[in-house]
């Protein structure tokens, strides 16, 4: 899987780009290079992925299928800082298809709760899907987008299953096909609408609008004990430092591709392997696409 990655990261970005706009059109060519990751895809009429360590979960067969399912299970690249324990409480904001959902719902087991957020309706079906597949009573789904404040919004979709964005964020699309217009909750909304008097675990990957997602949590941030997100833009991690060090934080370092400030835990991740050493984010980093920079 080393070598597949480290093939994979040395290609130029324009290559990089052309080829995650090929899986989209192209179901054969993720089959192909998930089976150089020992994993394994079917891509027939309810297409799925499933592996030694990766639990069966239907997906929209494109190349973020892929890297979800190397992140989220074999990676674990939400846990380097926080491990999931019995009883926790875990908010997945853009959930996508439901991998970290049902990681985390497993993890949390039945005296825990898992609240799974994600507005695009092909993502939605599958996300239920796969929560009915593993059983997962342990479940709520909320079928809108999550921002600052509530309302509607205009969200651009992509050819990739992974990569659809609200609009008005500072990230560009990537490989947009249509708009579409969603409902937008907040963070405070859910604590308030389903009763939540704490959040152990806040899961954020919304392709550019992980601040605004902060925004709208003032309240919830207050009883949140851990968060980690993936960075899409450079400078959205001295945003979202800066954010969270005015509510609390106090030190922040790095490992790889995460980092986290203490009081209130940040975990960046990103698909691409990275060296994975300790540092201290205020002496030595900087960010570069959706990665964290530590060379």
């Amino acid at each position: 899987m080393t070598i597949v990655s480290r093939l994979r990261e040395s290609l130029p970005e324009s290559w990089k780009s052309k080829l995650k706009e090929m899986t989209a059109r192209h179901p054969t060519l993720t089959l192909i290079i998930t089976l150089l990751y020992g994993l394994s895809l079917r891509t027939g009429r309810e297409p799925y992925i499933t592996g030694k360590r990766v639990p069966k979960i239907f997906v929209v067969p494109d190349i973020c299928a892929l890297d979800c399912a190397l992140d989220i299970f074999v990676r674990e690249v939400y846990e380097r800082f926080y491990r999931l324990r019995e009883g926790d409480v875990v908010i997945d904001v853009g959930a996508h298809v439901g991998m970290f959902t049902v990681k985390a719902a497993r993890s949390v087991g039945e005296k825990g709760k898992v609240v799974a957020i994600e507005p695009v309706e092909e993502n939605l079906r599958l996300l239920r899907k796969n929560v009915e597949l593993h059983k997962l009573d342990n479940v709520v789904i909320i079928g809108k987008a999550c921002g600052r404040e509530r309302g509607r919004a205009k969200l651009v979709k992509s050819k990739l299953s992974g990569t659809h964005q609200l609009r008005a964020v500072s990230k560009e699309p990537e490989f947009p096909v249509s708009e579409v217009e969603v409902e937008v909750t907040t963070i405070d909304d859910v604590c308030r609408d389903l009763g939540l008097l704490r959040i152990d675990f806040l899961k954020i990957d919304v392709e550019g609008a992980e601040l605004e997602v902060l925004r709208g949590a003032e309240k919830g941030l207050k009883v949140t004990r851990n968060i980690a997100m993936e960075l899409h833009y450079e400078g959205e991690g001295e945003e979202v430092k800066d954010y969270l060090k005015k509510r609390g934080g106090t030190r922040l370092r790095s490992l790889g591709a995460c980092f986290m400030l203490q009081g209130v835990e940040v975990t960046t991740s990103c698909s691409s392997p990275v060296r994975r050493r300790l540092l201290d984010f205020r002496r030595s980093s900087h960010f570069s696409s959706n990665c964290l920079d530590v060379s």
